[in-house]
């Protein structure tokens, strides 16, 4: 096979940029949807593809390489760093005020993700729209894992902005609408594979900053909030931040909170006259009501004695 002739197209340039032509090497393609790759990330048979793109493919139920058409021994997909770099410095090189890299990190009404952490961070203004702004960007499948990692665990990140938000007390305090949005962020960074462990437990440091404040936070969304998905993050916030912080004065507050345990028998089911549960009537998943009564197990007992022997590495609660 010959190699293929660079192509010329107009690409997805700014405004002030559109119709100019623009060469684009073959190789910095997808094979599969023939656009400039965002994430590239090699098959084990060796050939690049856009990771949303050979996702989407793998998704499908297909086991073979779409350009080789190989069976795939293994579909783990390996991020092809060189490639990305080339067409970084290529991209900023076509347009160097707006590349397909630097564009995707910026959403529809043209504010960046580390623009919309400022917003979170400032305390004068709701914080729900811009949380849930970056809860859709950290949530979206296209955007790079580095570009992710980056936000979420620089100092004064998304993490600890985000973690800072639940921690509002008095006049700060943030209404059930803002800390439900800032609940989704956190369990969307907590529930993804390509954020960093590192990065993850920074969401349980910052929680811990102040134990009770989050805890009563949490507790707000689980019997506030808008769904069942609400309640399930936040006790899923719960259950992330006593397995992974390390200060036992964290784990009590969290633990002794009369609030989240009352809301966890809510999540389990109705209490009748006789103190008996009725699961039917919780409007929950079957799933979900064991999360929550696994968390009320961990709240019985003293919080010193058990909750500094709780071993998140074999102690696993999913919701689903």
């Amino acid at each position: 096979m010959g190699r293929r002739k660079e192509s010329t197209t107009s690409m997805r340039l700014p405004p002030q940029h559109q119709g100019l032509e623009v060469k684009i090497p073959s190789f910095f393609r997808c094979p599969i949807s023939l656009d400039v790759m965002r994430s590239p990330v090699s098959l084990c048979t060796g050939v690049t593809y856009d990771r949303a793109s050979i996702q989407r493919w793998l998704d499908s139920g297909n086991t073979t390489c779409p350009a080789t058409m190989l069976p795939l021994p293994s579909t783990d997909l390996v991020p092809n760093l060189t490639l990305r770099s080339l067409i970084a410095h290529w991209s900023n090189s076509a347009a160097s005020s707006c590349s397909p890299l630097s564009c995707s990190g910026v959403n529809s009404g043209g504010v960046s993700p580390a623009a919309l952490v400022r917003q979170v961070a400032a305390e004068d203004g709701d914080p729900a729209s811009a949380l849930r702004e970056l809860a859709a960007y950290l949530s979206d499948d296209d955007v790079d894992e580095f570009e992710k990692n980056a936000l979420v665990g620089a100092a004064g990140g998304a993490a600890e902005t985000v973690a800072a938000v639940l921690r509002r007390k008095g006049e700060k305090e943030v209404g059930v609408e803002g800390a439900e949005a800032a609940v989704r962020v956190l369990a969307a960074i907590v529930a993804m594979d390509g954020v960093e462990e590192g990065n993850k437990r920074r969401v349980a440091a910052g929680l811990a900053v102040d134990g009770a404040a989050s805890a009563a936070s949490l507790a707000r969304v689980m019997g506030g909030g808008s769904g069942l998905e609400a309640r399930v993050d936040a006790a899923r916030l719960v259950e992330f931040l006593l397995g992974n912080v390390g200060e036992d004065e964290a784990r009590e507050a969290v633990a002794e909170s009369p609030e989240l345990v009352a809301e966890l028998v809510h999540l389990v089911g109705a209490v009748d006259e006789k103190g008996n549960l009725d699961a039917s009537a919780s409007g929950c998943s079957p799933a979900a009501r064991q999360m929550a009564s696994e968390l009320l197990k961990m709240f019985k007992v003293n919080a010193k004695s058990c909750l500094a022997g709780y071993d998140s590495k074999t102690t696993h609660i999913m919701p689903f």
